[in-house]
Formats: C-alpha cells, sequence, structure tokens
C-alpha cells in the first residue's frame, strides 16, 4: 500500500516533482509513474494497480490534466473504487478554461468519462496551489495536502486494505481461503 497515489499531466511535472520530493522527504510513500511501473510492464495495468493499492489518490490540475485521456482514466478509476480523492488546483479552472476544456472532450471518444469527473469534481473540497512558486506558499499549500491526507487516516488505510482483499479475493475466483476469517471478520465489522 502506498500513502499517495499522484496524477498528473506530463506538462506539469515539474510541479509533480516539487511534490513528490516534498512528500518522500517526510516519509511519504508515493505512487507516480515515472517510479512506479517495472519496464516491459503494461503500463495501464500498473497504473490501475497503484490506484488500488493507495489511500489517497492526489489529482494535479491544470488543463493539461483534465484534458488527458489517462488522467481521466485515473481519475474514473479511482471513483470507481471509493478512493479518497484529493483536487490540489494548480491551474484555476475559470468559465474561460472551462469551456475550452469542455469543447476539446467532446471532440473525443471519452467525453462522458471527462463530464462524470468533472461533475464528481466539483464537489470535492479542493486545495489550491496556484500561487505555490516561492517556499513559504508551497509549504502552506503542503500543509494544506498534509492535513487532508491525514484525516481519518486509519480509516482510510482500512478501507484500502479491505478492498485489496475483496480484489485478490475475486481475481482468484471466490477462493474461499481468501476471505477474512475469525479476528479479522470482527475487526473489519467494526
Amino acid at each position: 500500500m502506498t500513502d499517495v497515489f499522484i496524477s498528473y499531466s506530463r506538462k506539469d511535472r515539474e510541479f509533480a516533482n516539487r511534490l513528490v520530493n516534498r512528500l518522500e522527504k517526510d516519509r511519504r510513500d508515493v505512487w507516480i509513474d515515472w517510479q512506479d511501473i517495472p519496464r516491459g510492464e503494461q503500463w495501464l495495468n500498473e497504473i490501475k494497480l497503484g490506484i488500488e493499492g493507495t489511500n489517497t489518490f492526489i489529482l494535479i490540475i491544470t488543463r493539461h490534466s483534465i484534458t488527458s485521456e489517462i488522467c481521466n482514466l485515473e481519475i474514473q478509476y479511482a471513483i470507481e473504487h471509493h478512493k479518497r480523492i484529493v483536487p490540489v488546483i494548480r491551474e484555476p479552472i475559470g468559465d474561460d478554461i472551462k469551456e475550452e476544456v469542455q469543447d476539446y472532450w467532446k471532440q473525443q471518444d471519452w467525453n462522458s468519462i471527462a463530464q462524470q469527473n468533472w461533475t464528481a469534481l466539483e464537489h470535492i473540497n479542493w486545495i489550491f496551489a496556484d500561487k505555490t512558486d516561492d517556499s513559504d506558499s508551497f509549504m502552506n499549500f503542503y500543509k494544506e495536502l498534509i492535513e487532508a491526507v491525514e484525516t481519518d487516516y486509519n480509516h482510510v488505510r482500512q478501507h484500502t486494505r479491505y478492498q485489496l482483499r475483496a480484489l485478490d479475493w475475486t481475481r482468484s475466483q471466490d477462493n474461499p481461503s481468501l476471505l477474512l476469517t475469525g479476528d479479522e471478520i470482527a475487526t473489519a465489522e467494526e
């Protein structure tokens, strides 16, 4: 399991790298594509496994990420798996950008996925990181982010643990030896 999965557009890699460095400095286990996809593996499957195994899904929002098919598939998968999603607004999406983005979506096969994702993201309290160029403002943003990541941490971690067990059970064609037993059941029900 990882503490956080970071979804971002490659065009925003500089900010993503800065965030990863800070999280790793604080000994957080981070999943990000440039570190966690082994060579020769099917990258989309590895991304899905990364999302399944994380406690918190951090989405760096810019016009680039919300017009990325891969980012939208990641968001959709995180929503399907009931992950805690923390939207980090790196670029404010005002009406002008929103209109530009939605026009772009209309031209894509994955338009309905993007629209559903945006509807879900609009209902989540965002963390703003659009003015984090100096170290003080970055650290203020970072403190807010960590507070969000750590809220109900034990509950979120247990959710991830039980979800991974359930997925293992399903993938093993409902092998009864993978079911929770004894004290595990009581703890899970608690």
